[in-house]
């Protein structure tokens, strides 16, 4: 069993040194099994760490030896509303097998019941066989299995994209850009629209609607603003009704990477292209806007069988590795995890 410090730092309180040395680790877990998604740079990583609100805290939990060296942590986010503590454990290879993680996990559960959190959850690469072993000796679950999908922005087929905004545009419906910060007059309708995501497929992850309102939506958006990241949103509004009844934003991760975040259309308006349109019309986009990017990546459950049909359709190909996402009821975890 590992011995030395555990410590538990808010996002606020996470100075650059403190930074830079989870930082490191991150580069070394990823450079195991490489992510499609780049790591932010150390700069924005910086920004998100420390930002905190009403809506969501992070906190991280750190494990060093007894001469001080960091040997793992567990990045823990608590969005309010929610029963879960997510939590994304990372160990230092040559430090695995001393008992490293099971201390960060006796904390994180520590830390959900002293907030009422009945739910650890997290994910794993699904080619990453330590992880996957943590998990089983810790109890969880496997719930939901999800695939990385990429797409090559160099190779789309420009007009065929086109037909498919062409055709779609028939349909009295029609396309709004909000950039980055919501404006005041269309809150209303995109924490409508953004409620739609609560739709899509959770698998068997024990995971209640989040809870959008109006100020989660701005706070969302300040998020990344205050990572310095730029996001581009386009909405489908019926013009029959005046509601939006479709979404699709992406952001712009990094010089050559877009990364989707959400895509979501009204039950009552799927079967009518209005998916393939919101994504073809950000596409297109980004080709005439952003002629440097070359890959847009996007994660899906593999039970999103409608989602992934239209990214098939334009060409993003699965990825390795794949997610798995698991989960652990607190209660029900082993005695003596951090002993």
């Amino acid at each position: 069993m590992a011995t030395g410090e555990v410590r538990v730092v808010a996002g606020p309180d996470q100075d650059d040194a403190l930074i830079a040395e989870i930082y490191a680790i991150q580069q070394a877990t990823h450079a195991e099994s490489p992510d499609p998604m780049d790591l932010l740079p150390l700069p924005q990583e910086m920004a998100m760490r420390r930002i905190q609100d009403e809506h969501y805290r992070w906190l991280t939990i750190l494990v060093r030896n007894e001469a001080g060296t960091l040997m793992g942590l567990a990045d823990c986010s608590l969005l309010e509303g929610m029963d879960v503590l997510q939590c994304a454990v990372r160990v230092l290879a040559p430090h695995r097998r001393q008992g490293v993680g099971r201390r960060l996990v006796a904390e994180a559960a520590r830390i959900a019941r002293a907030e009422g959190r009945q739910l650890l959850q997290g994910s794993t690469l699904d080619n990453f066989q330590p992880a996957q072993a943590f998990c089983d000796h810790l109890g969880a679950k496997a719930g939901l299995a999800i695939r990385n999908s990429r797409l090559d922005l160099q190779a789309i087929d420009a007009a065929e994209l086109q037909g498919w905004v062409d055709a779609a545009q028939q349909q009295s419906c029609s396309l709004l850009w909000l950039d980055n910060q919501t404006p005041e007059q269309w809150l209303s309708e995109v924490t409508n629209v953004m409620r739609v995501m609560n739709t899509a497929p959770t698998g068997e992850l024990e995971s209640a609607d989040v809870p959008w309102s109006e100020a989660l939506v701005k706070a969302n958006e300040e998020y990344f603003a205050q990572m310095g990241l730029e996001r581009w949103a386009c909405y489908i509004r019926d013009d029959h009704t005046g509601h939006l009844v479709g979404m699709h934003d992406v952001l712009l991760w990094s010089r050559e990477t877009l990364a989707i975040q959400n895509t979501a259309v009204a039950p009552s308006h799927r079967g009518r292209g209005l998916g393939k349109w919101l994504k073809a019309a950000m596409i297109l986009r980004v080709r005439r806007e952003r002629p440097e990017g070359r890959w847009m990546v996007t994660l899906n459950a593999h039970s999103n069988a409608g989602m992934l049909a239209i990214n098939d359709q334009l060409g993003f190909a699965p990825t390795d590795p794949g997610l798995v996402a698991w989960q652990v009821r607190v209660a029900e975890l082993p005695d003596g995890l951090g002993t």
